[in-house]
């Protein structure tokens, strides 16, 4: 309880940090809730499992309390009689590219086809425009419902700076006519952005979200709500009121939450979209937006929704700026530095992963796919059926075309999976698949293989967006252990949180490498063993990849997508050497009987459980290398002693 109240936290998270056994901040919590708590941006990468989630809700949360406490949402008199501040450009409403400097006098651009601008904190309530010195009439009739109304300076600029004085230097040509300076007018003439009026008030009326926080999956996001509120039950005397908005529940429940007020939104990108387009999820009350996972989220095509989302927001609400929390499984990648550029001010980048690598509790290997050597394939099992993208291709053995070719190892990386979990007896395994469709295949197929009964040898669910009310069941089954087998696509992984995962199988390698390491990763956690099998076919696989409006319902367009169709040729190979590149190893090698080779120094390992806890391995290595170790002290005996004898004859001379 006590490592956490350095942070500042209130008594109330740190006892619900201990009533969920969180003894000490993990690396990234301690690098990001101090930075998230000071106000500023941050960018934040950390290995799965190691607290993300933690490090922007405790903030969240606590920033929400005291502002229910305070009286924010009703009252803004505190802003309204805060001293004055001189006039100054405002950081907070700007557009992207237009920077202002620290003390917001001075403001460039440097986009050199379109125009970017800012506005002032200070608005006038009455006044005129001068230049240099001469008033110049009026310049356009004010509408009449803006009279009265106070305006803000602001500019525009195109590959330019200008800077600013409000009166704390003298002019170069002073305002004639009783005319004085923004800094030197009586407060009855000047007003403050947050006593304006405007965002204020509709910040105080909103029933909206104080904190938006974006989920890639239905299954992150349930686990973030559940998150927020374990973090705020001790609170008792104000109500953090949290909302999940996710496919595949009652809208009309979120819809009656949203009615009631909320203060903390965790949603998928589709629900979320869809309640702020109908105007359902107000966002003009919005301090934080959190977007969770934002590799993925932009790898599904979501880059615009976010745009869209920042721009509904205030830049200031109640005299607080917007504040943008990115967490990302990797800084490295151009599209997250490209976001942060565009939405994010002066973030500050926390990464404590580094570049990708694979755990040294993690053992990988490749099983090569290879239909000309292992002929099995042949006899074909009644129960398996593949994804159709042959149906009208001649796949007889006697012609061995590439469309032969590519069946043959549809075929055989099913029967390879089952030869995997057998010889190596898993009772846990998550198998990844490419497709929704190759999931709901393989399921049945293992389905089949057991004998009628009540006992099942391969009970297996599956985890994709098709099965969207089934999802919550099947996850929970793999976890209690109803379930052996728990097949999903890379988008359906997010959400698995499970430590002691001893088993991953690639029944196809991702065409992301930064998603190999996502999905090896769900092994080796908690200092536990674990071994992910990756099955590489040994030429190129003809695989679905719709284009189509719908998506793949009721497609059945097998022509390349070159030539108009739905599908395309996966260089599976080529992955693999992009992967090996990419974390800078060779991974080793096994055949169909799945036999691992592991190192001398490994000793005995079993998936799932700690490394050996008394230190046999480490005895073995060290055992290897003491003649090196003996003969390097030799070594080094021998150089000082010639050192100092060399230093001596030189001293006789003299």
């Amino acid at each position: 309880m006590a490592a956490f109240d350095r942070f500042g936290m209130m008594p109330e998270i740190m006892e619900a940090t201990q009533h969920l056994g969180w003894e000490l901040p993990t690396d990234i919590q301690a690098e990001a809730v101090p930075l998230i708590l000071g106000g500023g941006d941050v960018l934040m990468a950390a290995e799965t499992g190691s607290g993300k989630t933690g490090a922007f809700c405790m903030p969240v949360i606590q920033i929400v309390a005291e502002t229910l406490r305070a009286g924010t949402r009703t009252s803004t008199a505190a802003a309204t009689a805060a001293p004055r501040r001189a006039g100054r450009m405002s950081v907070a409403t700007r557009e992207a590219n237009f920077a202002v400097s620290a003390d917001g006098l001075l403001c460039q651009s440097r986009a050199e086809f379109q125009w970017q601008g800012g506005r002032g904190e200070l608005a006038a309530t009455k006044g005129a425009v001068v230049k240099n010195g001469v008033y110049l009439g009026d310049a356009y009739e004010i509408p009449s419902s803006l009279r009265g109304q106070p305006l803000f300076p602001a500019c525009t600029v195109k590959n330019a700076e200008l800077k600013f004085n409000f009166g704390a230097q003298p002019f170069k040509h002073s305002p004639q006519g009783g005319f004085k300076a923004m800094n030197n007018q009586p407060d009855a003439n000047v007003t403050t952005a947050t006593a304006a009026g405007g965002a204020s008030d509709t910040w105080k009326k909103s029933k909206g979200p104080v904190a938006l926080i974006l989920e890639p999956s239905r299954e992150l996001a349930e686990q973030t709500r559940d998150q927020i509120r374990a973090l705020s039950s001790f609170i008792k005397d104000v109500r953090v009121r949290d909302c999940l908005m996710i496919g595949g529940t009652n809208a009309r429940d979120q819809l009656k939450a949203l009615e009631r007020g909320v203060d903390v939104v965790v949603g998928t990108p589709g629900r979320i979209e869809d309640f702020v387009k109908t105007g359902k999820l107000d966002l003009n009350r919005v301090r934080f937006f959190i977007v969770d996972e934002v590799d993925a989220l932009l790898s599904q095509g979501h880059e615009q929704l976010l745009e869209r989302l920042y721009n509904k927001m205030p830049k200031q609400t109640a005299g607080n700026r917007l504040q943008m929390v990115v967490c990302s499984a990797t800084l490295h990648s151009p599209a997250v530095k490209k976001l942060a550029d565009k939405l994010m001010y002066h973030p500050v980048w926390v990464d404590l992963k580094g570049l990708d690598s694979v755990p040294d509790t993690v053992h990988h290997v490749v099983v090569r796919v290879d239909p000309n050597a292992d002929k099995s394939w042949q006899k074909k099992p009644a129960a398996l059926r593949t994804d159709g993208v042959h149906a009208g291709d001649n796949t007889r053995p006697a012609n061995m075309t590439a469309e032969t070719t590519s069946e043959a190892i549809k075929i055989l990386k099913f029967m390879y999976t089952l030869k995997a979990i057998d010889a190596h007896n898993m009772e846990q395994v998550i198998v990844f698949c490419r497709t929704r469709l190759d999931c709901d295949n393989l399921e049945k197929y293992l389905q089949a293989q057991d004998s009628p009964g009540p006992a099942h040898k391969y009970p297996t669910r599956c985890l994709h967006g098709s099965r969207g009310p089934e999802r919550r069941q099947n996850l929970e089954a793999f976890k209690n252990g109803e379930a052996r087998i728990l097949i999903c696509t890379d988008v359906a992984a997010r959400g698995i949180d499970i430590t002691g995962i001893p088993y991953v199988i690639n029944v196809t390698l991702p065409d992301e490498k930064e998603n190999y390491v996502h999905r090896i990763g769900r092994v080796g956690r908690a200092d536990r063993m674990g071994l992910a099998i990756s099955l590489v076919a040994t030429t190129q696989e003809k695989v679905w990849y719709h284009t189509c409006p719908s998506k793949g319902k009721g497609c059945h367009n097998t022509r390349l997508k070159s030539q108009g169709g739905c599908t395309i040729w996966y260089d599976e190979p080529q992955l693999l050497a992009d992967i090996q590149e990419h974390l800078g190893v060779v991974i080793p090698t096994s055949d169909a009987s799945f036999k691992i080779e592991r190192s001398e120094f490994d000793g005995k390992v079993v998936y799932g459980e700690k490394r050996n806890a008394n230190a046999y391995a480490f005895k073995g290595h060290a055992d290897l290398l003491a003649p090196s170790v003996a003969e390097l002290s030799d070594l080094e005996a021998r150089a000082q002693t010639s050192f100092l004898e060399l230093q001596y004859k030189g001293t006789a001379r003299v």
